[in-house]
């Protein structure tokens, strides 16, 4: 059943494959894994540096970095000041010095604002800091604001736009000359607990609509020049992988021919669950908090 099951999240294809042909302990020291607690939030850290894992785990090499927490989302201030450590130290790394008022990031959301389930990433902008355009005259204002210069934009989808996420980016990236940019989509998961308790953050960027089997260009440093970091909550799940769980849980191991030929077929959708329009009300809030956070210096 391995094929039908999808996830953009990077910890549940280790832990899916660590399950049938290595053992979980062994993987984590092979792959660089390493997993801890900050506070009521679990931190998980894989970093795939061959293309030998980037096949298995069916990810790009880079870092991914999954914070798991309490679905009822009862300290989002914690699981805030967690997702900003994590975009600190990515960018950090990335840009081999600490940010610094000078320091230009420009923020993207991708994703269809008129569609809930994809709505996470313009919702997120409307709520961050934007800094870009304060003038040099403005300079005792920005360090009033102890923020870097942020610059914001919401690409659209092709299907209203008419133009690749990817090529809108790389004009704004000309234009405003960022030395980093922060990424944030909507994401698919394969486990429905993850839907309301799970942030990924990645070095490596992403490829829009990827989670629906709509991949387009990717945004990443080796397109836009500069390092990207993305930011991933999940929304949704594809039916297949639905099927499959269900038909695991009841302990039924090989799927039908009938079965096999329907999910052969692509007749297959993606779900959300009832209350999503509250949670992207709430994971926008927080990842907007965490990006205020981690661009003040």
């Amino acid at each position: 059943m391995k094929k039908y099951k999808y996830s953009d999240l990077a910890i549940e294809n280790i832990e899916f494959d660590a399950m049938s042909e290595f053992s979980l302990e062994r993987k984590n020291i092979k792959s660089g894994y390493k997993e801890y607690k900050s506070g009521a939030v679990k931190v998980c850290s894989l970093k795939v540096d061959s293309e030998a894992e980037s096949k298995r785990y069916n990810c790009r090499r880079g870092k991914y970095v999954t914070l798991s927490f309490d679905r009822r989302l009862t300290d989002p201030e914690q699981i805030s000041n967690c997702v900003a450590e994590q975009i600190r130290e990515c960018l950090s790394d990335k840009l081999k010095e600490e940010l610094n008022y000078n320091t230009r990031i420009l923020v993207v959301g991708l994703g269809n604002i008129d569609m809930t389930a994809d709505s996470i990433g313009p919702r997120t902008l409307k709520k961050i800091t934007v800094t870009g355009h304060i003038s040099c005259d403005g300079g005792d204002y920005l360090k009033a604001l102890r923020k870097c210069k942020v610059f914001a934009f919401s690409s659209g989808v092709a299907g209203d736009t008419g133009m690749e996420s990817a090529s809108i980016v790389k004009g704004i990236v000309s234009e405003c000359d960022p030395d980093a940019i922060i990424v944030i989509d909507s994401l698919a998961a394969r486990d429905s607990e993850r839907l309301s308790s799970t942030v990924q953050i990645t070095d490596n960027g992403i490829s829009p609509g990827s989670g629906i089997y709509n991949a387009r260009r990717e945004i990443s440093e080796q397109t836009m020049g500069v390092p990207v970091i993305a930011l991933g909550v999940p929304t949704v799940i594809d039916s297949a992988t639905l099927v499959c769980k269900a038909l695991e849980d009841a302990g039924i191991e090989k799927l039908s021919k009938d079965l096999e030929r329907s999910l052969e077929a692509q007749r297959r959708f993606f779900v959300a669950p009832k209350d999503c329009d509250l949670t992207v009300r709430a994971f926008s809030s927080i990842l907007a908090s965490a990006i205020d956070k981690a661009l003040t210096v």
